[in-house]
C-alpha cells in the first residue's frame, strides 16, 4: 500500500462505484452496453500481479461493492451487477444475463 498503482486503484474503485450506484436512465453508460477498463505494465504478470491486484482486492473487500459482486474475480476478470439489474432482480436486456460491468 500507499504506491501510485495503490492510488490508481483507489480512483479506479471511486469511479467505478459511482457508476454502479447510478440508475441505467441517469447513467452516461448506456445499460446494454459494458464498462471495461484495461491495466498496463511492462509485462501482462506485472499489471496483473500489481495493478490488478490492488483494484481487486479494495473491490472484494469494500462492504459497498458487495452486493454487485457477480462471481468471484479472475485473474484478469471481475463481473458486477448494475443498479438496475440489483433493482428489477432481471436482465436488464431480453436475453442477455451477462453481468452489466466488466473490469
Amino acid at each position: 500500500m500507499g504506491s501510485k498503482g495503490y492510488l490508481g486503484a483507489i480512483a479506479i474503485a471511486y469511479i467505478l462505484f459511482w457508476y454502479l450506484t447510478q440508475p441505467d436512465d441517469a447513467s452516461l453508460v448506456q445499460n446494454i452496453k459494458r464498462l471495461s477498463f484495461f491495466v498496463f505494465a511492462g509485462q501482462r504478470e506485472q499489471a496483473i500481479a500489481n495493478q490488478w491486484g490492488d483494484i481487486m482486492r479494495l473491490v472484494r473487500n469494500a462492504p459497498c461493492f458487495g452486493r454487485y459482486s457477480a462471481s468471484d474475480p479472475t485473474a484478469d476478470r471481475m463481473l458486477l451487477y448494475s443498479h438496475d439489474q440489483l433493482v428489477w432482480g432481471r436482465c436488464v436486456v431480453a436475453g442477455d444475463c451477462i453481468p452489466h460491468v466488466q473490469c
